[in-house]
């Protein structure tokens, strides 16, 4: 199959063939023709043209020019040229013989030594191609177009650009007709791209376009110039919110395990404590009284919640006995076990939960029946599944087959996959890691590729194009021109801010404020009731103290109200305990220590003279009373 290149001379030959008839039809009588604007009138000025060109016999550029009755040109000789390489890599031909209308082939016994330059220089290349983003798209407002390489941009445009002005070629660009890559039909012929090569259509068709066996057999590839393979492009799963997702990484048993070994070593914590006799003695050796005993109940079960959370008071002091210690000891290396895997859980659970998809390859997918998936409808993709032994892919060809879940385009693929919440799509993994990088950033790759191919130029077989373009597509690889056009189509024009050298796949999720909601729950709650307890505890020891004071109960409340305010905003004088109960002692404890507010509202001279107010069993309920707020 030889290639249609329109040179030069084919272009003038075709104006001198048609300047005469031209010439002719605008002479009499045939100038009182005019130009057929209603549709439903014979066209006879085409006919007459068409009636003069037969008629005529020339000489131009290539030859011989003339036709027979059918129109087709008779009388003619062409050369025939045997394509050959030199060294340097321009494309020369041997005259290996002639052709013409009468005889048909006439080979020469030995070729011509001289060889023939068959210059592109001046050649107008065709070249189709399709499109595909990132490849080739559409530049804004040029949506409409179909052909015309200043109405496109892309990789494939910038690499095309550079071929030709790197080897000085003229070409046109065109989009292919029917918007397929290229398969075989069921007739053997083909459509797509590769169907308008061998139909001599178009001199070169650059595109992502794989090289397959049987593409290769009908026509033929440059060397790659972008390794790919089949992928599986699936959506991201929302992840669910939960307040309490911190809790998550220790299961549900785990929780109540920790929360019953908290109970029980409180418990043994407060028993060993008071069996204990070292803990009933002070550092003199004196035995202390009940009420200033260290380890209460509530004492233990604080001791041990701050142990757990690192803060709080020690647990093992040097008052502390032997066994508490062990106690102590052994709920410390509990809780170090607990909290480290805890937060390790809680790190590894929180960072690539959103990575989580109930389809990680192939086997996945085959295996089930909910999620559906699809691949191009015609090219490379499909005839892997189709024509593959695998019993995996089988059974996906199938499942595709039967419920039609193939796609014209690779956009219309990508919204499937961004609009449906169950379906996956199988594209190659250049397309894959380019709409990964596009808004709404919703898509990943699952998995590996699923097999190894390679993106080539196409040329109709025995094209002289070939070893040119294949030369130049290496140049291009050497000094890194293609793998600079392929950072800045896919990564540095994406909208999802993913670096080159760095897979979406392996970006560590930042921590959602969803996720710890809980935690700060729990914060707001400890304050609240915190607040709520401290209020209680406020009015249960105002009412005391009105009972043993016999005032009011709202008096008393009122007057303590009032000090705590002032106290917020006056700096309050060292504290200190009275040693004795005397009048003076009163007094000075009255300057020097916090006390309650009602405590100054009592008469001084009735307390001093009067023994009918004040029992004696008053005055020591004042002290205590006093004692306990300086204490506060």
């Amino acid at each position: 199959m030889f290639t249609k290149i329109y040179s030069d001379s084919d272009v003038k030959a075709a104006l001198e063939l048609f300047d005469p008839g031209l010439r002719t039809f605008r002479s009499p009588p045939f100038a009182q023709f005019k130009p057929c604007l209603d549709f439903n009138v014979s066209p006879l000025a085409g006919v007459i043209i068409a009636n003069e060109l037969r008629n005529l016999k020339m000489t131009g550029f290539s030859g011989n020019i003339e036709f027979d009755s059918n129109g087709m040109r008779k009388n003619f000789e062409l050369d025939i040229l045997r394509a050959a390489s030199t060294s340097a890599g321009s494309d020369t031909a041997n005259l290996a013989g002639t052709w013409n209308d009468n005889t048909g082939y006439n080979f020469m016994e030995e070729e011509s030594e001289e060889p023939v330059k068959i210059s592109l220089a001046k050649s107008v290349i065709r070249i189709v191609t399709i499109v595909t983003e990132p490849f080739t798209m559409y530049k804004k407002g040029k949506e409409d177009a179909t052909e015309g390489v200043d109405n496109f941009e892309g990789f494939c445009i910038d690499m095309l650009i550079e071929i030709a002005k790197e080897n000085n070629m003229t070409f046109h660009l065109h989009l292919v007709h029917d918007g397929k890559y290229g398969e075989e039909l069921k007739n053997g012929s083909w459509n797509g791209m590769i169907g308008e090569l061998m139909r001599g259509q178009a001199d070169v068709a650059i595109a992502p376009l794989t090289i397959s066996s049987e593409r290769q057999r009908v026509v033929d590839f440059t060397k790659p110039y972008m390794d790919v393979g089949v992928s599986i492009m699936m959506k991201i799963q929302e992840k669910e919110e939960n307040m309490f997702s911190f809790l998550i990484p220790l299961q549900t048993d785990i929780w109540m395990c920790i929360i019953l070994s908290y109970i029980s070593v409180s418990v043994v914590y407060f028993v060993v404590s008071r069996i204990s006799l070292l803990a009933w003695m002070k550092p003199e050796h004196r035995e202390i009284k009940d009420e200033d005993f260290k380890y209460t109940l509530s004492n233990c079960f604080f001791l041990t919640l701050g142990a757990v959370l690192q803060r709080g008071e020690d647990m093992c002091t040097k008052e502390s006995p032997v066994s508490s210690r062990i106690v102590g000891g052994g709920w410390w290396f509990f809780t170090l076990i607990i909290i480290s895997s805890y937060t390790a859980n809680l790190a590894a659970f929180l960072t690539v939960d959103r990575m989580k998809t109930p389809i990680n390859g192939a086997d996945d997918l085959a295996g089930q029946t909910q999620i559906e998936y699809g691949t191009l409808d015609s090219g490379s993709s499909k005839a892997f599944f189709k024509t593959s032994q695998l019993g995996t892919f089988q059974r996906m060809y199938k499942f595709m087959e039967d419920r039609d879940t193939f796609k014209p385009s690779v956009q219309k693929g990508v919204d499937a996959v961004r609009e449906q919440p169950h379906y996956a799509f199988l594209l190659e993994s250049t397309m894959n890691e380019y709409h990964n990088q596009q808004l709404p950033c919703n898509t990943r790759q699952i998995g590996n590729n699923l097999n190894s191919k390679n993106y080539g130029i196409a040329t109709p077989s025995g094209s002289p194009l070939l070893n040119q373009l294949t030369v130049a597509i290496l140049e291009l690889m050497e000094r890194g021109y293609i793998s600079e056009r392929k950072n800045y189509w896919w990564y540095e024009k994406g909208e999802c801010q993913f670096k080159a050298s760095v897979s979406p796949n392996k970006n560590a999720n930042a921590l959602e404020l969803g996720d710890v909601w809980g935690v700060f729950y729990i914060l707001i709650g400890g304050s609240i009731i915190g607040f709520v307890v401290c209020i209680c505890e406020f009015v249960i020891v105002s009412v005391h103290q009105a009972r043993r004071l016999k005032l009011s109960i709202p008096r008393v409340l009122f007057e303590n109200f009032r000090h705590c305010a002032k106290s917020m905003v006056c700096s309050l004088p060292k504290r200190e305990k009275p040693k004795t109960v005397t009048m003076n002692t009163f007094q000075s404890a009255q300057a020097t220590t916090y006390a309650p507010a009602i405590l100054e509202t009592i008469d001084r001279s009735s307390f001093a003279n009067n023994t009918n107010v004040f029992s004696e069993d008053d005055m020591s309920l004042l002290d205590m009373d006093k004692n306990i707020f300086v204490q506060l």
